[in-house]
């Protein structure tokens, strides 16, 4: 049976959802920006396909978000470092929440793990404190290949004075091309002064897919 073409016509004034069943799905003609329910789901006519538009496909358009959180160091035993040398923010990722196999975090090599083309954010909280009134770090992404991801960072001061534990969370949005794809991306921290820092987590969204 040929397709046949659906019973509303849309105009510059409305746009109209056509019901229709299952079995009827499969026999209309497509018709860019058309709009059809079927069984709930509303379906656009995107390049001749229909297209689910409403409840937002998650995994279909391959986007989602993931939560790693490591458990190695907290307020009890957190990581010591000292003045002026860089360091890899520690996240072994014991716990974590990833149920849109965005797999974007590699505790082994602590390279965030990402897709070229796609765009992300990511939100990095933790506590630190430095042995100085006057201290900062500067933190900062790293890709070995590529040195203009460095230019994603921020300077974190502390205040409080020396030893007292600051909460930090710090956002970004950035996109991930070859280079970060190939080498991985680093979470760098260069303080100012010795310090220590723990209750580490990484909160990714994966915004758009390529």
């Amino acid at each position: 049976m040929p397709p046949r073409s659906r019973r509303n016509r849309n105009s510059q004034y409305t746009v109209q959802v056509e019901q229709v069943t299952r079995q009827d799905k499969a026999l209309l003609l497509i018709e860019n920006g058309a709009l059809i329910q079927s069984e709930g789901v509303i379906y656009a006519g995107i390049n001749n396909e229909w297209v689910q538009v409403a409840p937002v496909n998650n995994a279909a358009l391959q986007i989602g978000w993931a939560r790693y959180d490591d458990g190695q160091y907290d307020s009890e035993s957190p990581y010591t470092f000292t003045a002026n040398q860089s360091f890899v923010l520690p996240n072994n990722s014991a716990e974590r929440i990833d149920n849109y196999a965005l797999n974007a975090y590699n505790n082994q090599t602590q390279r965030l793990t990402l897709k070229e083309g796609c765009t992300y954010a990511i939100t990095v909280a933790f506590k630190a404190y430095l042995n100085n009134n006057n201290g900062h770090a500067d933190f900062a992404f790293s890709v070995s290949t590529d040195a203009d991801y460095s230019n994603i960072a921020d300077v974190l001061t502390f205040p409080k004075g020396n030893a007292i534990a600051h909460v930090f969370s710090k956002s970004f949005n950035f996109y991930c091309n070859a280079a970060a794809e190939t080498s991985g991306i680093q979470l760098n921290f260069t303080p100012s002064h010795a310090g220590a820092i723990y209750d580490v987590i990484y909160f990714i969204e994966k915004l758009s897919h390529a």
